[in-house]
């Protein structure tokens, strides 16, 4: 997650210790949930109040990885999977800023902390449909990423300031101009192109402060404070810190340059009883685990089985030695399919955290403080998931516990687990094999569908079918009344993604629209738009409309859109 304030450090002094680098041709191991968000962030304007554009994130993730593979460049991306138990405080005090960052929102500021909710599963697609490499960790991604990074030879691609710290070729996301840049080269060769960026390497900042021991890289940031300990637990030790003298610094800078400073003088012993002598007893214990668990993170050559598969399939094939790299064998038993679905990210990572933790955690999104979370309607799913995962389970506990924001509070709630006989007898290594008609008939015994919903659902195009079980679901759950209102809006932008986006193509604004289809509409104008009332069904409504009749729905639709971001407050 990150040691607070070094990003801005380094970036204050990239002349000292960045260098520039051109990126193509190599492997570059991804961050994939930080490029994730850091894309969203950085070229989606973050517009999230009304739930996201997934069209406009798509296209973003996709310009980005096609640049890359125009400049020779091999993406390797690693997810990160569940919540690992050492981290859950700092994970639980995360979600509580989440909430307070909700309040803020609800009170007209402005936050960037909040993604779309399907944003991991949109750049996930992006990667399959691409042919990315793509996995998902057991745990927490980064020490894989930089241990793949070390055997391949390759950077790390990232904006977590974790990776100042591993001894890997890391290349900050903010360094990264994604225009490729054209190589000299003689006529007679192939054009070929690189991204220009920057690169962080350790040995350029321990360069940069003659004396400082590698071997102190761990104490560095266990006093700045990571996801094991908090760094005001040192508040007698800074007393006896001198702090960086810039006044136009911040406190966080003045604290990350006088501890740099301090620790130049020392050894790894010699700091670790300096800080030891400040601090309450009672709280020595816990800063050596932290110090020797950042160490531990730090010097890890261990990779989750199916990672570590895979890159040793990608080593033999470059006749690369890998011995130095460990399977770290997993103590759960999962099913092969679920394990490779999980694997490959085509499963979402809460699935981890129900079979070891018991725990589910809601992602956050936009949306009222003053309402219980929007999570609640799907509490019998996720019910339901927890009794299907229930035999592969750690805890074995007939309970779990739901993080979610309550009455503007974010808390855990304990939530009672439904063993139903039908739920209790699912067999996954069976069912992720099914034909997809069996899986629909499992799910709509779950979603409880009578037959009435089932036929209204199978009336539909087979590509309709997600979208219109969550649709039923959502209606039959919810505890307000649905007005006409929110049926006909949803429909609405159902029928504008599914049918005349598809036909039309994606346009981001109106300039971009008329300059493609300007003639063809001017052609048509005046064409007569007529009902057919002999239709008998939705899908040959779909057949019958026109490419005239898309266009204007179309032509319609993206001022509509382009509002909704204009009145982002």
């Amino acid at each position: 997650m990150g040691v607070r304030g070094l990003n801005t450090y380094i970036a204050d002094r990239s002349t000292l210790y960045l260098k520039p680098y051109e990126l193509c041709d190599t492997y570059l191991i991804i961050d994939g949930k930080c490029i994730a968000y850091q894309l969203y962030l950085s070229y989606c304007n973050n517009y999230g109040i009304f739930g996201g554009d997934y069209d406009e994130y798509y296209k973003v993730v996709k310009k980005f990885f096609s640049k890359l593979l125009q400049c020779n460049v091999t993406p390797f991306v690693l997810l990160d999977g569940g919540h690992e138990e050492k981290k859950l405080k700092t994970i639980y005090n995360r979600g509580k800023e989440k909430v307070l960052g909700l309040k803020l929102i609800s009170n007209g500021f402005y936050s960037n902390k909040f993604t779309p909710i399907f944003l991991s599963s949109t750049f996930v697609s992006v990667l399959n449909d691409l042919n990315i490499l793509c996995m998902r960790c057991d745990y927490e991604a980064d020490g894989e990423i930089a241990t793949i990074a070390k055997a391949l030879n390759c950077p790390v691609l990232s904006f977590d300031s974790d990776f100042f710290i591993y001894d890997v070729v890391y290349i900050p996301f903010s360094t990264v101009n994604i225009t490729p840049v054209e190589k000299k080269s003689s006529e007679k060769e192939k054009i070929k192109y690189y991204m220009q960026c920057s690169v962080f390497e350790v040995t350029n900042f321990l360069n940069a402060h003659d004396g400082f021991d590698k071997s102190l890289l761990p104490i560095l940031v266990t006093l700045l404070g990571n996801d094991y300990v908090d760094s005001s637990i040192f508040h007698k030790f800074f007393d006896h810190v001198i702090m960086g003298k810039n006044k136009n610094a911040s406190f966080t800078q003045r604290k990350i340059q006088g501890v740099i400073n301090w620790l130049k003088k020392e050894n790894f012993e010699t700091a670790k009883a300096g800080i030891l002598k400040h601090l309450r007893k009672i709280d020595a214990p816990k800063v050596l685990r932290a110090i020797n668990q950042s160490i531990s993170d730090y010097d890890s050559a261990f990779l989750s089985s199916p990672v570590y598969t895979q890159v040793s399939q990608i080593l033999e094939i470059k006749k690369i030695d890998g011995s130095f790299l460990k399977e770290k064998k997993s103590n759960i038993n999962l099913p092969i399919p679920l394990s490779n679905s999980y694997s490959k990210a085509h499963i979402p990572s809460f699935v981890m955290d129900l079979i070891t933790l018991g725990s589910y955690y809601t992602h956050f999104q936009i949306e009222d403080i003053r309402s219980s979370s929007s999570h609640f309607v799907s509490l019998d799913l996720i019910q339901a998931i927890s009794v299907i995962l229930h035999k592969y389970s750690v805890k074995k506990s007939n309970k779990f516990k739901l993080y979610a924001c309550f009455k503007g509070m974010y808390c855990p709630i304990l939530v009672e687990n439904i063993f139903t006989e039908f739920l209790s007898n699912i067999n996954l290594d069976e069912v992720l094999i099914l034909p997809k008609s069996s899986r629909a008939e499992l799910l709509y015994k779950i979603v409880d569908f009578d037959e009435d919903d089932i036929i209204t659902v199978e009336s539909f195009p087979s590509d309709w079918s997600i979208f219109l079980i969550s649709y039923v679901y959502w209606i039959k759950s919810m505890d307000l009344s649905i007005t006409q209102a929110h049926i006909y809006s949803l429909f609405f932008m159902a029928v504008a993604n599914k049918v005349v986006q598809k036909r039309t193509g994606y346009y981001e604004n109106s300039s971009a629209f008329m300059k493609s289809n300007k003639n063809f509409l001017n052609e048509n104008n005046g064409t007569t738009i007529k009902v057919n009332n002999d239709l008998k069904s939705f899908t040959e409504m779909v057949n019958s409309l026109k490419k005239y009749e898309c266009l204007l729905f179309q032509k319609l639709l993206i001022p509509l859109r382009n509002d909704d971001k204009n009145n982002y407050k």
